[in-house]
């Protein structure tokens, strides 16, 4: 997991994830960490399937280091 770049530091990039996660698995794992401003999971064209990674962007920065930091590794 690596921190995205929003210019503020509150994106974080998360990768690896299992084709069949959804909005509401990822607002629930990140969302322990602090509030979540907006969750970004780009799909394929042509299948509309999941990519495999995705964005996450919470409203305050020290909560993006803090996901990033304990769910890296």
């Amino acid at each position: 997991m690596s921190r995205g770049d929003d210019g503020e530091g509150r994106k974080i990039f998360i990768g690896g994830l299992p084709f069949g996660a959804d909005e509401a698995q990822i607002r629930a794992d990140f969302g322990k960490y602090g509030e979540i401003e907006d969750v970004y999971l780009p799909r394929e064209r042509e299948t509309d399937k999941l990519r495999g990674f995705g964005f996450v962007t919470f409203k305050d920065a020290r909560d993006a280091q803090d996901a990033s930091d304990q769910m890296s590794g």
